[in-house]
Formats: C-alpha cells, structure tokens, sequence
C-alpha cells in the first residue's frame, strides 16, 4: 500500500571541489544534536549543507484510499470526515514553523522538500460546514520570510493531483529550494514524472512518482548536482 509518509529521497550525489571558507555564508555553530546530524566533510567553514524534508499531509491517506478503494460506499465520507479532523489537529502552519527554525539552525545551501501539498476541501455542497485550504509551500516560505531568509524554488514536480470527492483536491509535489544569497543554479534543471508509475488506486486517486535533477554553483566552484 503507497504511503504518504514515506521517503522519496531518490539520490543525492555531493562532490565539494574546495570552496574557500566564508565565514559569512558558513551555517552557524552546531550544536552537540546538529553536530550529529551532518557528515564532518561537509559541516563548518567551505562546507556544503543539504538538507532533505519530508512534510508529510499530515492525515492518514492510507485509510482515506482504503475507504475510496472498497465496494462498501458507506464508509467513504466519514473515513474522509475523520482524516479532515486529523488535517486539522496536526496544523501545519505550526509544522511550518518548526520546519523554518531548523532551516534557520543549520542554514542549508540546498533544501530539498518531498509531499509538498496544495490542500482544498470545501464541503459546504455537500450540506457539511467543513471547509480547510492550505498550500504548504506558500506557508514555508512566509515563515522563511518572518526569519529573514531567503530560498528560491531551484525546481519542481507535481506527483498527482487527487480528487476523490466534489469539494476535496490534494495536490502533491517535490520542490528542491536553495538559498537565493548563497548559491546560483546552472541552466540544466530537469524535473520529470517517472515513464512506470502505481496509477489508478481508487476512484479520483491516481499515483505517480518524479525526481528534480539541478546543478548549483556555490563561491566559484560547481558542487554537486542534487537529485530528488
């Protein structure tokens, strides 16, 4: 059963060709936990940081696909109803946040954000006052914006777009943001839908996967080209 929860890292290729130390652009001083969390090569001055998210619908999809999936069609809006409720309870604007406070702990060059969803439920038709929108990346980058930082979407995909019932839209991408001051993307971004995908899953439900390819250049030397 596909997860939306899951890790869709797939490759990351890192090649530093020294980069004189900046102190300006370097990330700030680790703490004993980040310390932990980046490989020696590529913490402190000259160093490259990546870091890689995934945000996560904040709902069990799973259970909402099941129901969809099932012949009995009685368990298909309040399956919906009950996960709408979880969307709510894990809100993303505070997970946004969190989100923002550790890309302003560790100052990434590169950011790479998997399960970027565009989220529209209005089911006032429907004769239910449940309305709930909300556009992850829009959220990142206001809260981004708050901290005085700066990244840029360097490249994107769309992964679906699910639209199971009237009033309900879910749209998935993966977005690779970089930091506008400190790194500069050549030319040849690529972002593709996979050819071989899940596909139909349930009704209004159709899966597939793609990978963001993009060169950056940090100081005076290319990097790496970062895949995801």
């Amino acid at each position: 059963m596909y997860r939306l929860n899951r890790e869709i890292l797939a490759g990351m290729v890192v090649v530093v060709l020294g980069c004189a130390a900046d102190p300006s652009t370097a990330p700030g001083p680790a703490t004993s936990e980040s310390a932990l969390a980046w490989p020696e090569a590529i913490r402190g001055h000259g160093g490259l940081v990546v870091m890689s998210q995934n945000m996560y619908v904040g709902a069990d999809v799973d259970a909402v696909i099941a129901a969809l999936a099932s012949l009995d069609p009685n368990d298909d809006l309040p399956t919906l109803l009950t996960q709408i409720n979880v969307l709510q309870e894990t809100d993303f604007s505070i997970r946004a946040a969190a989100f923002a406070d550790a890309i302003a702990r560790h100052r990434p060059h590169v950011v790479g954000l998997m399960e970027v969803s565009t989220i529209d439920i209005d089911l006032t038709a429907l004769g239910l006052p449940v309305t709930y929108h909300v556009d992850f990346l829009a959220e990142l980058n206001q809260a981004l914006a708050s901290r005085h930082l700066h990244y840029r979407v360097a490249g994107q995909e769309q992964n679906f777009e699910a639209a199971p019932l009237p009033g309900i839209r879910l749209v998935d991408r993966d977005v690779l943001l970089v930091d506008a001051h400190r790194v500069r993307v050549g030319d040849d971004v690529v972002a593709r839908t996979y050819t071989t995908n899940l596909g139909p899953v349930a009704p209004g439900v159709s899966l597939s996967r793609e990978f963001v390819s993009v060169p950056i250049e940090v100081g005076s030397a290319v990097l790496f080209k970062y895949v995801a």
